[in-house]
């Protein structure tokens, strides 16, 4: 049982996947890109990125990044990588920082990562499809999720 309630509303949506299948995080500079987070890429796809607590956040289908062993999910340090605990069960297709806690999403769940450990806070019973977006709104988390060509927003309730 989950400590948190979400319900839905219902659009349209339409995704496009890129062709290319990045597996190296790239910073622009004044004038080109630039390969520094690491000379060994990741061994599979990066699919998003975000900043949490001061560190950049990978999320993808990878299980290694760097040489480091990351299931699905690592951070940056400024020079080196690191997993996050023991990282999560399958591949992440969003991240959110609200400057507390990073939720992370993939198909069928949102996790969410308090420093130390991850925490399951929906599972396939109210995630009905692949997480593309993770936010919040007045308070509440909000989690957009893609079945098809069809899609929901997940709006928390809070706890009680």
């Amino acid at each position: 049982m989950f400590a948190r309630r979400f319900f839905a509303l219902f659009f349209v949506i339409f995704v496009l996947q890129p062709s290319a299948s990045p597996t190296e995080v790239v910073a622009q500079t004044a004038d080109a890109w630039s390969t520094r987070f690491g000379a060994v890429g990741a061994n599979d796809d990066i699919l998003v990125l975000a900043v949490h607590e001061g560190l950049l956040i990978a999320g993808g289908s990878f299980v290694d990044v760097g040489g480091v062993p990351a299931h699905h999910i690592a951070a940056w340090d400024g020079s080196h990588w690191t997993a996050l605990g023991s990282g999560l069960p399958s591949m992440v297709t969003a991240l959110f920082s609200d400057g507390v806690r990073l939720y992370a999403g993939m198909t069928g769940g949102v996790w969410s990562w308090d420093g130390t450990v991850w925490s399951q806070i929906a599972d396939e019973t109210v995630v009905l499809g692949a997480v593309v977006q993770i936010g919040s709104y007045a308070g509440s988390l909000l989690v957009g999720v893609v079945s098809g060509i069809h899609g929901s927003l997940l709006r928390e309730q809070g706890t009680g």
